[in-house]
């Protein structure tokens, strides 16, 4: 793996690159090249991916251009090399930004997610909280992708894949649980408030995580029921900071309460 990974300035190893293989335009790669705080840069997932494999092809992909596929007979995506290199991006090399708020949502079949009403929604809102004096930050579940930032969700591999959770088997379920596991406090640690907004799968598999990372998160509904989403109340508070609010048919509904819900927690 390259070292300049593990530096501020990525540049050099390009300038390198592009002297060695006489194919690299520098300045193009402006674009992989992501500023985080104290003007750090680290590279796109996609540059990630071509630094360490040597494949700088997955640099011209366009988001929407499917080339990972979930089929219901071959290999599993959680396997394919680039998703693998994307979990160990997500979990050692992504910096996430420290704010009052981080909200999860569930990915989508459109790619980028943000393309999505339901996406673009809950962005007015995290634009109305800034307004506020409140800053968040939007976050998709993902299968197999696991955590994606709003910031990287153009890069490929992340709005290049499609995988149709209908097609979901037990063992990726599993994996993913475990991972998300492992993964999830990295990026729940960074806000005073975590609000996932998940349908019925991703809440599953999110709670399961969460409730078996190893650490006390207590999770009830507001109905005084054990672990469960419940049946009749569509809000799970998961510890003092945590919530989650499901995500139905009424899609418009549930964003729009979970902006208020941040609403009421900072208004205490």
């Amino acid at each position: 793996m390259p070292e300049a990974l593990c530096i501020s300035d990525i540049w050099n190893y390009l300038s390198i690159m592009s002297a060695r293989e006489g194919k690299l335009d520098v300045p193009a790669l402006q674009h992989h090249c992501i500023k985080v705080a104290g003007d750090y840069l680290l590279p796109s997932p996609a540059l990630y991916i071509a630094m360490s494999t040597g494949n700088f092809e997955v640099l011209s992909y366009e988001p929407g251009r499917i080339v990972i596929r979930k089929e219901r007979e071959g290999p599993s995506p959680f396997n394919h090399p680039h998703v693998r290199l994307y979990h160990e991006y997500i979990k050692s090399i992504w910096r996430p930004p420290r704010v009052l708020v981080n909200v999860f949502m569930p990915c989508t079949q459109r790619k980028p997610y943000q393309r999505t009403v339901t996406h673009k929604m809950m962005l007015h809102y995290i634009d109305e909280l800034r307004r506020r004096g409140i800053e968040a930050t939007l976050y998709s579940i993902s299968e197999p992708m696991l955590v994606v930032p709003y910031r990287l969700e153009k890069y490929y591999p992340l709005s290049n894949y499609e995988f149709p959770p209908k097609l979901m088997e037990s063992w990726e379920k599993k994996l993913m649980i475990m991972k998300l596991r492992d993964l999830l406090p990295r990026f729940l640690r960074t806000a005073l408030l975590n609000v996932f907004v998940l349908p019925r799968h991703h809440a599953s598999i999110v709670l399961a995580a969460l409730l078996n990372n190893g650490c006390d998160v207590g999770c009830h509904d507001r109905r005084g029921n054990d672990y469960g989403i419940g049946d009749s109340d569509d809000t799970v508070e998961m510890g003092e900071a945590t919530l989650l609010v499901r995500y139905g048919r009424l899609a418009f509904k549930s964003l729009r309460k979970a902006y208020l819900l941040i609403l009421e927690y900072f208004r205490r």
